[in-house]
């Protein structure tokens, strides 16, 4: 359903869905930390949005931005953060913060999340992709 919404551009209510799913007291910790990961990206890709949809619009002709980008890139780093320290071995989390930081730019926090992102993807060549990427 969340996946849905994303789709939709439907962000916020993405993320309510995502946090419905995370109140199963049934999820293993590795699930928890992959649906917080979902949850940072779906937060990233609102701030995303709503920057490029601001400077459509040209609403911010003076230099600044809509607030709820700066917002949205937080909340995008607070759950990867979580969903760290529940699982450090999520790339998704930590790529997803990464990204989100740099669009604030809090440069030293995306760094360090992108170290974070390295060190959690497995070693071997089926993940020599996402190895790359980070």
């Amino acid at each position: 359903e969340a996946e849905a919404l994303n789709d939709q551009g439907r962000f916020k209510m993405a993320a309510e869905v995502y946090k419905r799913a995370m109140s199963l007291p049934v999820l293993p910790t590795k699930r928890f930390a992959e649906i917080q990961g979902l949850r940072a990206k779906t937060y990233r890709r609102l701030a995303e949005n709503k920057k490029v949809s601001s400077r459509k619009q040209g609403d911010n002709d003076d230099g600044e931005e809509d607030p709820l980008v700066g917002m949205a890139a937080e909340w995008a780093i607070q759950e990867a953060e979580e969903a760290l320290e529940k699982d450090p071995k999520c790339f998704l989390a930590a790529w997803e913060g990464a990204i989100a930081a740099k669009h604030i730019g809090w440069w030293n926090k995306g760094r360090q999340l992108a170290k974070k992102a390295m060190q959690a993807v497995p070693h071997g060549p089926q993940h020599r992709a996402e190895r790359e990427t980070a």
